[in-house]
């Protein structure tokens, strides 16, 4: 049970055992003791009443005095059956006189005149069920507070739970109200300074890494040129023709870098404008030499996005499914706003898919072939400024399948409430 349903029913608990103990200790404290106070007030006005018929007074005239309500009857009010221990009437002597009593919600007082009988009742009677009903809805109310307060007491927490949701899926920007008690409070101020203090650290990261990757183009520029003399002096050929590769390979790693901290930094402004994912696509394969058969099927809407990023993406989800597809039929399937990559190759360790994404993992399956593990981080983070998402999963009867899907109208974020799902995700 969550934290709000625990203290609303400690709550609600405590008010409806608080109602209950009041109820009955209303009825033995109160309403018995006033019953019997008003019944023996009732008995003397009884009594006193049938003094003064007896001394000439009418009826009417004493009527008129106002009080209870009075009345004269030939037999008695109650029949024998009704009189006794238990009985809705009591047989009682007060001060010489048989007097019945009905002692009830309607208490009434019956005195013996000769051959009559004088019936007092209260003109005003005690009701307990209108008592009890008037503390059942005093209950109501409570229980509505308890209600109440238990949300009031637990929002702030639904708030924490809420940020610490979106800061574990890189919202860093998140920060708590400081309100809700002392203590409350304290915890918002340590979760504000944490999520500081962590997006500074990785701003600060993001620099460093740009800011050394660029210098590093300097030195390699510099190679190049060291190597290009070396091949006028006459050196082995062989040998700088691995250098260049060498260098080639540390160029493109460092241009990944440069890349992915831009993106990291939210300094890539994306140039968007109408595109169509089969015309990418083609565009795409026509720059991949390589012999294994590819398949492409479907159409896509007119979407927006900046071609020269989501040509990166299928690039490297093509070069993926080649390098690892095993030579099998690499089938692209294209829908409206989608685009599906799969292959028959060795698939993917299922404890590996949740991390295929992260930067510089490369699976143990990977191990044999050369990379440096970020090209689908990089393809993740473009998609997510383009407001879309990427997905990974191993296909039924081996093999892998890559999917992204793009918003099918301009939006600049992913709403985490409302998230695309490409249609091989369950």
């Amino acid at each position: 049970m969550s934290l709000r349903g625990r203290i609303t029913l400690l709550l609600t608990t405590t008010i409806l055992l608080a109602v209950g103990f009041a109820g009955f200790a209303a009825r033995e404290t109160a309403l018995q003791p006033l019953r019997a106070d008003l019944m023996r007030g009732q008995v003397h006005e009884a009594l006193q009443l049938a003094l003064e018929l007896r001394q000439g007074a009418t009826l009417e005239a004493l009527r008129e005095e106002g009080g209870p309500v009075i009345s004269l009857v030939e037999t008695s009010p109650a029949g024998p059956e009704e009189i006794g221990p238990g009985q809705a009437w009591q047989q009682r002597r007060v001060r010489g006189r048989q007097v019945l009593l009905r002692r009830n919600n309607n208490p009434a007082v019956a005195v013996r005149l000769h051959r009559r009988w004088l019936l007092v009742e209260a003109a005003h009677t005690t009701n307990s069920k209108k008592i009890l009903l008037v503390l059942g809805a005093g209950g109501l109310l409570l229980l509505g507070a308890a209600v109440f307060i238990g949300s009031t007491l637990t929002r702030p927490l639904s708030d924490t739970q809420e940020a610490l949701r979106r800061v574990g899926e890189g919202d860093l920007s998140q920060r708590l109200p400081v309100r809700g008690g002392e203590e409350l409070e304290a915890i918002a101020k340590s979760f504000n300074a944490m999520t500081a203090q962590i997006s500074t650290m990785l701003r600060s990261e993001k620099q460093l890494m740009a800011g050394i990757s660029h210098e590093l183009r300097t030195p390699l520029t510099r190679l190049r040129l060291q190597t290009e003399l070396l091949r006028d002096e006459g050196i082995d050929p062989h040998r700088l023709d691995k250098m260049e590769a060498n260098l080639e390979a540390i160029d493109s790693l460092v241009g990944e870098f440069l890349e992915r901290s831009r993106l990291d930094a939210g300094a890539s402004v994306l140039e968007t404008q109408t595109v169509h994912l089969h015309a990418l696509a083609q565009t795409c394969l026509s720059a991949i030499s390589a012999t294994t058969p590819i398949e492409v099927s479907g159409e896509s809407n007119a979407l927006q996005g900046d071609p020269a990023r989501l040509k990166r993406v299928i690039s490297t989800l093509l070069e993926n499914a080649i390098k690892y597809g095993q030579g099998s039929t690499i089938l692209i399937q294209i829908g409206a706003n989608s685009l599906q990559i799969l292959d028959r190759g060795p698939g993917v360790p299922e404890a590996e898919l949740p991390n295929l994404f992260e930067a510089f993992f490369r699976g143990s399956s990977t191990h044999s072939h050369r990379g440096y593990g970020i090209g689908l981080s990089m393809a993740q983070q473009i998609l997510r400024l383009h407001g879309g998402r990427i997905a990974v999963a191993n296909r039924p009867g081996g093999g892998l399948v890559v999917g992204f899907m793009l918003p099918e109208s301009e939006q600049s974020n992913i709403d985490p409430d409302n998230a695309l799902r490409l249609p091989f995700e369950v």
